[in-house]
């Protein structure tokens, strides 16, 4: 093996027989000289295991889609989430996204929108991903007023509705946060 496979890791059922496989990329080895050649050099690894695909105790990084690392625990509506979150591409075809983030305020027990941060398109190569946090973090975003909010984030249809990835989860996350 010339290379190592990442941290990136994704167990699914890929080939969707039941059994689970594990994805894992790999970033290219650097040669003789030290030098990396990042050009079509990196290598995708796919072993199968017998689990099945129905139960997985800790499907994601991090547990579930909000990244709260969180397993067989009651989370209150305080809790706040360290997230690193991205949309990933785990197909063999580049998929166009219509992502939007929000800035969502805590009111009576509902999270109201207060401000629409984005709303664009975002195009994601195979076995890729882009960062939310460099999309959020690209914008001027101020809150002046005092109360608990989070950045809601979704990849959405052209109506708005949040789309399903291939295990029913939406695809959404957010993250709270509080202003003093």
């Amino acid at each position: 093996m010339t290379s190592l496979p990442t941290t990136n890791l994704a167990v699914l059922d890929i080939d969707n027989n039941g059994n689970n496989e594990v994805l894992a990329m790999a970033e290219p080895a650097s040669d003789f000289y030290g030098m990396i050649n990042y050009y079509n050099n990196y290598k995708t690894y796919i072993w199968e295991f017998d689990g099945g695909s129905s139960v997985l105790e800790w499907p994601l990084r991090y547990h579930d889609s909000q990244h709260t690392g969180c397993y067989d625990c009651e989370l209150s509506e305080e809790f706040v989430f360290n997230s690193i979150s991205k949309l990933v591409n785990l197909g063999t075809e580049r998929i166009e996204a219509r992502v939007i983030m929000n800035v969502q305020k805590l009111n009576d027990g509902s999270w109201i929108d207060v401000q629409n941060i984005v709303n664009e398109r975002y195009f994601v190569n195979p076995l890729n991903f882009i960062y939310l946090g460099d999309i959020w973090n690209s914008k001027d975003v101020r809150i002046n007023e005092i109360g608990n909010y989070r950045i809601y984030a979704a990849v959405v249809d052209d109506k708005g509705n949040v789309l399903y990835d291939s295990q029913g989860d939406k695809l959404e996350a957010f993250s709270n946060f509080m202003v003093q």
